[in-house]
């Protein structure tokens, strides 16, 4: 410490140095980048860039940031009141840098930008916010801003995972997830095409719809399939509780992909809910689909080009909700929609899935039986043709 008396010099370098080291200290520590968008007295579109930016409360919902109290564009934002975080994605660097450099417009030339009520939205932003300013409080040489939100979503994943600062440059996150192997895929596409006629034999002989899918790196890719599936090669993302015999009779990582998947695609998963999902589908042998949303609202999701992210969010929350309460269900076949089966390599795990659909309402336990009994058997004959591919 200074003592009273000395240089003031001495103070006043030794108050730069605290401050270089603080900045060096907090640069150790990632930091998310948004845009704080809102309008000045005329209309006009003003912005700043803050890595402060944070959830608050759940109930209600509020989120918060901490511009410098000298910020001139901070001065503008609260005037208004009013103002949308958009959250940065790693592909809006440049977009970043620009927002330091330049001054008014120039500041939003570039970007995607549309203009809401409570200020300029970036079309492709990862995840935005829009809010009301409800409480700023003074705190050092910067405000506490506290902001109740009204609407919020998700952009259209364009610009990647979100951007991230660190030790004075920037960077993204990746998510954790399988790698793809290509020699394996390939490997399973030649057991799909060596078994598709077996495939097709039992869809006709039963009057359903069958196909045949595995995974591919984080997504699950249709190999084979009867009917409209034949020649078909849908993908999507390999995501609880999507494709749960995949999962259930995976190797560990692939579980875990699984389960952490679905938790980048929608937030936060019932990690309890989908063990017992897991549990349930291993007791019985076999995967069940329930309603419409598993049936033709999945497939229309899910190979439409034009489906967001969002969308995706959406239907996987959807889903997820209805599988886990659908695990105890008693009398499960009068609402089942599709019956998914492992197809099991010579160590056990599943490599394929057989994926049973567009049958009849089954009113009674014993047309459900028939049915199963007859997918069990083909399953059985695809895993042995498929371990002598």
């Amino acid at each position: 410490m200074i003592a009273e008396g000395e240089d003031p010099a001495r103070e006043e370098a030794f108050g730069m140095a605290q401050r270089n080291w603080w900045r060096t200290v907090l640069g150790e520590y990632p930091t998310g980048v948004t845009i704080i968008g809102s309008f000045d007295e005329t209309g006009a579109a003003v912005g700043m860039v803050v890595g402060t930016f944070s959830a608050v409360s759940q109930d209600p919902p509020l989120v918060g940031f901490s511009p410098a109290r000298s910020s001139y564009t901070w001065d503008l934002v609260r005037r208004n009141g009013r103002f949308v975080a958009n959250v940065l994605g790693h592909e809006h660097e440049g977009l970043c840098r620009a927002f330091f450099a330049a001054g008014y417009p120039e500041r939003f030339a570039g970007g995607d930008w549309r203009r809401t009520p409570a200020g300029p939205r970036l079309g492709d932003a990862p995840v935005w916010f829009e809010c009301i300013i409800r409480e700023v409080h003074p705190a050092g040489d910067h405000d506490l801003v506290v902001a109740e939100v009204t609407e919020f979503g998700l952009g259209d994943h364009g610009a990647g995972m979100p951007l991230l600062f660190l030790n004075g440059g920037y960077g993204t996150f990746s998510a954790s997830g399988q790698a793809f192997d290509a020699q394996r895929f390939i490997d399973r596409l030649r057991m799909a095409d060596a078994v598709s006629d077996r495939v097709e034999r039992f869809a006709g002989e039963h009057g359903v719809r069958a196909l045949l899918a595995t995974v591919a790196g984080d997504s699950v890719c249709v190999l084979a399939g009867s009917g409209p599936y034949a020649g078909t090669r849908m993908s999507f993302p390999f995501a609880a509780p999507v494709a749960s015999t995949l999962a259930a009779w995976g190797a560990e990582e692939q579980y875990r992909a699984w389960l952490e998947n679905a938790r980048h695609l929608v937030g936060t998963v019932d990690r309890q809910g989908l063990v017992r999902v897991l549990d349930r589908v291993r007791e019985r042998g076999y995967a069940l689909s329930h309603g419409e949303l598993m049936g033709a609202e999945f497939d229309r999701v899910v190979t439409d080009p034009s489906t967001s992210r969002a969308q995706l969010s959406r239907l996987w929350q959807n889903t997820h909700r209805a599988s886990v309460r659908a695990v105890d269900r008693e009398e499960e076949h009068r609402t089942a929609t599709s019956i998914q089966l492992p197809v099991l390599d010579s160590s056990g795990h599943a490599v394929l899935e057989l994926v049973v659909e567009d049958f009849d309402p089954l009113p009674d336990r014993a047309g459900f039986e028939e049915l199963l009994a007859a997918a069990r058997s083909t399953a059985a004959e695809l895993h042995r043709a498929a371990v002598s591919v």
